[in-house]
């Protein structure tokens, strides 16, 4: 019994112990050299930095990292990296050749300005999409990539670069530079760059455009040359960007398909023009319609989720049916497109205001579609 007693005595003892020779080891010896891909904000610490590494730690999903001279300023003398924001290398000298070939990009950020941009898996318009960028979205810039020649809906070639890019949650692939703002960033934090719709809102705007002032932080500064920003930012532009927006969603939609399959609903096939061909409307709910339609008629991509339902949904579109009597009739669905297939959600008209919907049916009508290739 004593030396249970004994024992139990010891315990707090040796974990004591255990815990500072853990404090020494983490303080006196590195487990390895990383180059800083996203910018610290506390302490301020731009990308591109090479750091010291004590420790990694899976329960807070971070680098335990040495802040080196002269951001070290307000007395910290250590940070948390985000694990995906650093990469990871045993030597400091595998550190170093990284971070040279990493300094031409190390400051390069952009913006997406368009909802809905694919990060692909690969460098070419029909890659694998790994990533769907918000609109505003911030990505880093991590370098060039070779890769097949991009062109617009229209089949015309788009002026740009694809990047090798990664967003601030880690993921990672690349991205065609046309859709994209970009800007140096040092330190600091980011600020929300100008919004497409503050320019349609602004009072300083006109039928021909405004005059555009970037919206810059401390340490943030466009890149010379980008010449895009600074020009008068038209009307023409915007509708552009528009309706690339909705043929990007169309093409998305038609890249999955362009046949679907349901058991209750019949074959919906989809054209990459937007007309869509649909055996099954017989099946609908008696009284959808508001009056006699073929099984045919064009998708309208101008619709727009609002809140929540924006992250909830993939899209959202209207299906203008061809009338067999003279009188067109539409459904409105909101859609989540994923691997199995394609889920139709029905949006009442009365929902809808204008082209935004921010409201879902209380009992909506769901369809669910599965590729038929």
């Amino acid at each position: 019994m004593k030396e249970k007693i004994a024992q139990k005595k010891a315990l707090p003892l040796v974990f004591f112990i255990l815990f500072t020779l853990s404090l020494v080891s983490c303080s006196g010896k590195n487990i390895g050299w990383g180059v800083l891909l996203w910018a610290v904000e506390d302490p301020s610490i731009p990308s591109g930095t090479l750091l010291s590494i004590q420790i990694r730690s899976n329960i807070e999903q971070a680098w335990v990292v040495n802040v080196p001279e002269p951001y070290n300023t307000g007395g910290m003398q250590v940070a948390n990296v985000p694990i995906p924001h650093l990469e990871f290398f045993r030597s400091r000298s595998a550190a170093e050749r990284f971070a040279a070939d990493f300094a031409e990009y190390s400051v390069i950020y952009a913006e997406t300005v368009q909802d809905g941009l694919p990060i692909r898996d690969r460098p070419e318009n029909n890659a694998r999409r790994v990533y769907r960028l918000r609109q505003g979205e911030i990505i880093k810039i991590l370098g060039i990539a070779e890769g097949v020649e991009a062109v617009s809906a229209t089949g015309d070639p788009l002026e740009g670069d694809w990047y090798r890019v990664m967003t601030h949650s880690g993921s990672r692939g690349f991205c065609f530079s046309y859709r994209l703002r970009e800007f140096e960033h040092y330190t600091g934090s980011f600020e929300k760059a100008l919004d497409y719709d503050d320019i349609i809102d602004s009072e300083e705007g006109d039928q021909n455009g405004v005059s555009q002032s970037p919206a810059l932080l401390d340490g943030t500064a466009l890149m010379d040359g980008a010449d895009f920003f600074t020009q008068t930012v038209s009307m023409d532009i915007l509708d552009s960007t528009e309706r690339e927006r909705q043929q990007d969603k169309l093409l998305d939609i038609y890249d999955r398909g362009p046949r679907f399959s349901s058991i209750n609903y019949g074959d919906l096939i989809i054209n990459a023009g937007g007309s869509f061909e649909w055996d099954g409307i017989n099946e609908l709910p008696e009284g959808i319609f508001t009056g006699p339609v073929l099984g045919s008629g064009n998708l309208d991509m101008d619709y727009r989720l609002i809140g929540e339902l924006d992250e909830r949904y993939t899209g959202a579109f209207a299906m203008v049916f061809n009338s067999a009597g003279g009188i067109r009739s539409s459904l409105i669905f909101a859609y989540i497109l994923d691997h199995q297939g394609l889920r139709l959600e029905h949006i009442p008209s009365g929902l809808v205001s204008g082209n935004f919907i921010n409201r879902r049916s209380s009992s909506p009508l769901i369809i669910y579609f599965s590729p038929d290739r």
